[in-house]
C-alpha cells in the first residue's frame, strides 16, 4: 500500500508542478520618461507604442510611462507627441521579470502654416414652412 501511495503522491506532485510551469508566462515591462530636448521637462500625454503589438501607454504629468506584461523579445518602441518629432528606439530587449528602461528626448517640430478662413453661410429662412 505504501508503494502505491508514494506513486500516486509523486504523480500528483508532477502533475501539479507541470500545471504551474505551463501557466507561467515569460513577460517583462518597459518603462521610462519622455522629455522635451530643449527644456528637459516631461511631456504629459505623450504616446508610447510597442511597434507590432497592441501594447502601449500614455505618459503621466512628469512624462513617465510603464507598459506591463510585454512578452520576452526584441522590440521597437515609438514615442510621439503633438507638435514634436516622433522617435523610434530599436533593439529594446525585454527579459522575463525585468524592466527595460527606454527614455526619449523629443524635439519640437516647427510647422509653418498659413491661416485658413472658412466662412459659414446661413441658408435663407423659408417663411411658409413652420414645422421645420
Amino acid at each position: 500500500m505504501t508503494t502505491v501511495f508514494r506513486f500516486l503522491t509523486a504523480l500528483l506532485l508532477v502533475a501539479a508542478l507541470s500545471g504551474v510551469a505551463a501557466a507561467q508566462q515569460f513577460v517583462g515591462k518597459i518603462a521610462g520618461r519622455v522629455t522635451d530636448r530643449a527644456t528637459g521637462e516631461g511631456l504629459p500625454g505623450a504616446n508610447v507604442v510597442v511597434v507590432g503589438t497592441t501594447l502601449g501607454a500614455a505618459t503621466d504629468l512628469d512624462g513617465r510611462y510603464t507598459i506591463l506584461r510585454v512578452p520576452v523579445g526584441d522590440y521597437t518602441v515609438r514615442m510621439s507627441y503633438i507638435s514634436y518629432q516622433s522617435i523610434a528606439v530599436t533593439g529594446v530587449q525585454v527579459s522575463a521579470d525585468r524592466t527595460a528602461t527606454v527614455d526619449a528626448k523629443l524635439e519640437e517640430q516647427v510647422t509653418l502654416t498659413r491661416e485658413i478662413v472658412v466662412t459659414a453661410e446661413t441658408p435663407p429662412v423659408v417663411r411658409d414652412r413652420t414645422g421645420t
